[in-house]
């Protein structure tokens, strides 16, 4: 199951991928929605670095693992994650529009890797439509809080 969202936003590139690789904003701000993370070893913010927790995947709260596997610096940042038997694939795609605009591309991916997490994954399939516009609504929310992060 792959759900899709682009937005245009009115910041220039730097200022996007600082806010995309805010690593520990996005563990505060899963903390403060009662989700739990933790970092796992001290590898810098790159390939490699990993985050084990709870949080709400497909609708329930699962174990998940987190992993950068690619980052190329300031355009483009991927993610490994493991939950339950789903492995999900995040790629951030970032292009610099102009000085001070910026196309952002968010792509989630997950696919099975067991009998359970097949049948987890197949009445989600039923309500692609409804989660994909989720998504999409959740992707333009996070480009209007960069924009009026990056105007302040």
């Amino acid at each position: 199951m792959q759900f899709t969202a682009t937005e245009e936003i009115a910041a220039p590139i730097d200022a996007v991928w600082a806010r995309v690789t805010d690593f520990d904003g996005f563990a505060a701000a899963i903390r403060k929605r009662g989700g739990k993370v933790e970092r796992k070893g001290d590898a810098a913010y790159g390939p490699g670095a990993a985050w084990t927790g709870a949080a709400e995947v497909l609708g329930k709260v699962r174990k998940v693992e987190v992993q950068v596997t690619r980052m190329d610096v300031p355009e483009r940042l991927k993610l490994a994650a493991q939950a339950e038997g789903l492995d999900i694939d995040l790629t951030v795609k970032l292009e610099a529009l102009s000085e001070a605009r910026t196309r952002l591309t968010i792509s989630s991916t997950a696919t099975a890797r067991s009998v359970r997490a097949k049948v987890v994954l197949q009445p989600i399939k039923l309500a692609q439509g409804k989660l994909a516009e989720r998504f999409a609504g959740r992707v333009a929310g996070f480009a209007r809080r960069i924009e009026a992060e990056s105007a302040a």
